[in-house]
């Protein structure tokens, strides 16, 4: 009996002593692994911290990228701005040009009652032309036609203008030098005015400028608009005489329109900016 209670009491000796070896082991594979996990996680923060890094710096520079490209997308749209107004500009000068050369050939009779010309308007532009303008060349008028009546500010409603359109250029000047050479032409009792067929805008900018006229009417200095081109509608006083804007004259004329221009300057520095014009003084007489 006491045998076989030594042999059981070693048996389960050696039994304890393989479980603490197992465990032992088990133990130690397990700070192993714990050591390895560490390491691992150790070495995977180290890695997404880099990354991290690495994907501020790219955020970073996408950040600059976008900004880039804002301010580039910013300067295009700028630009495009400036080439479509450039190009609305361009467009509207084109169409500015297209009428006046259409209107090239073309004169204005103001103050013809409505009704004298009849049922041939061409006929009695020509019957016109010789009786008022002793004109006695033969001028091929193209077309005449009665337009609307231009309105202008304070004046009386005038009968709706006579538009005549003659073959040539050469044609249209001579008329208007033979009116400009009379005095005063009248037709049934009225005043009659021969003149370019400005377009809507430069009459617009002529009325603009009938204030600078009347005052120079007022020292019996002949005025005149230019035909066209860049100055066109705008003011020339021509003749004898040209002067600076700062001149003066004992006459008083020189000094008149350096007052006119300190007006005009002084007051329409905005209307300068949008019309050329070109001014000269004269000495003749009373228009």
């Amino acid at each position: 009996m006491i045998l076989r209670s030594g042999a059981k009491m070693e048996t389960k000796s050696k039994e304890k002593q393989s479980q603490r070896k197992e465990a032992d082991m088990a133990g130690k594979e397990v700070t192993e692994l714990l050591k390895t996990l560490k390491d691992e996680i150790k070495e995977f923060r180290r890695e997404f911290q880099g990354f991290c890094k690495d994907t501020k710096q790219e955020i970073g520079k996408l950040r600059n990228d976008v900004k880039e490209l804002k301010g580039t997308v910013g300067d295009l749209k700028m630009r495009i701005q400036q080439v479509e107004e450039r190009v609305a500009e361009g467009e509207e000068k084109q169409t500015d040009y297209l009428e006046i050369k259409s209107r090239q050939n073309n004169i204005r009779i103001y103050r013809i009652k409505v009704g004298s010309e009849g049922t041939d308007i061409v006929g009695f532009v020509e019957r016109l032309l010789k009786e008022a303008c002793s004109i006695t060349e033969h001028l091929t008028i193209v077309q005449g036609h009665r337009i609307s009546a231009t309105k202008i500010p304070n004046e009386r409603p005038q009968p709706r203008s006579i538009v005549v359109r003659f073959l040539t250029w050469n044609m249209k000047q001579r008329v208007l030098q033979a009116a400009l050479g009379k005095r005063e032409i009248t037709y049934e009792g009225n005043r009659v005015y021969f003149d370019q067929d400005f377009t809507t805008k430069i009459l617009e900018q002529r009325n603009s400028f009938r204030w600078m006229h009347q005052k120079l009417q007022e020292k019996h200095t002949k005025t005149h608009f230019l035909e066209g081109g860049p100055g066109a509608g705008t003011p020339t006083i021509a003749g004898d005489y040209r002067m600076d804007k700062n001149s003066t004259d004992s006459s008083g004329k020189f000094g008149l329109l350096g007052a006119v221009l300190s007006r005009f300057l002084g007051e329409r520095k905005g209307m300068i900016k949008q019309i050329r014009y070109r001014l000269e003084l004269c000495g003749g007489g009373k228009k």
